[in-house]
């Protein structure tokens, strides 16, 4: 009888037990999963933070390249007009007035362009150091090898740049336009490798994001894309109307 009664007293706690060691269990699952989530999204954004940054400071560096590139092209565009007004006023036998403005001319635009071609070389330096940090900082393999891709164009302009057959004549206004024709190509097309490793690096290292916040952006993609941007009224002209 004794024996009878303590079996029925254990199982009688053990059932009164077991409610609460269920939800013991089922709420630590729970606080594990959600911090398992937590730490997880932290993990990633650890992970792709870094690699964010070096191609951040890939895209800004290509960038100013490509603003660089600009004022050599405009710089050189007011060269080759300078050459070409000084061979027209050298046409005479006697030196003239015109012909020394021209030459004046020809010397003040020669040195912004020394001064475009100096800052040109330090963009591509620029360029070429932050390709070297993202190739210490980039892992993601997708990332990786769109970024080596970009960094091949470089090396391909550098090298194709400083061969011999780009070595123009200082006053000839054609092989200077095929010079600077050329150059804007290849920064161009690094350019364009520089927005595919960007859109690579937006599926691949974006921060993460939950997945509410996912649903959102997706629809505000989907209505971007019916969307049209008007450009602003243009403001009238008071003085033209004024004068009127």
């Amino acid at each position: 009888m004794a024996a009878a009664a303590a079996g029925a007293t254990l199982m009688s706690w053990v059932s009164s037990a077991l409610p609460v060691i269920g939800g013991g269990l089922v709420g630590s699952t729970l606080t594990y999963l959600l911090t398992w989530f937590r730490e997880r999204r932290r993990t990633l954004d650890s992970y792709r933070a870094p690699q964010r940054a070096a191609i951040a400071e890939i895209v800004a560096a290509t960038n100013e390249l490509g603003l660089m590139e600009r004022h050599f092209k405009s710089n050189n565009r007011a060269l080759v007009s300078a050459l070409e007004a000084l061979a027209s006023a050298s046409a005479g036998a006697t030196e003239t007035s015109e012909h020394a403005a021209a030459l004046r001319r020809v010397s003040q635009v020669r040195e912004k362009v020394d001064t475009s071609i100096n800052d040109v070389g330090q963009a591509i330096w620029n360029v070429k150091r932050a390709f070297e940090v993202g190739r210490l900082t980039v892992i993601d393999a997708e990332c990786y090898e769109a970024m080596v891709v970009s960094f091949g164009g470089l090396t391909g302009m550098k090298a194709d740049l400083a061969s011999d057959r780009w070595a123009v004549p200082a006053d000839d206004p054609a092989a200077l336009n095929r010079f600077v024709d050329q150059f804007g190509r290849y920064v161009d097309h690094l350019q364009d490798n520089i927005t595919n490793l960007v859109d690579t690096s937006y599926n691949r290292l974006s921060p993460k994001e939950s997945c509410w916040n996912k649903r959102k952006r997706a629809q505000a993609r989907e209505a971007l894309k019916s969307r049209t941007f008007a450009l602003p009224e243009l403001v009238a002209d008071e003085t033209s109307s004024t004068d009127g």
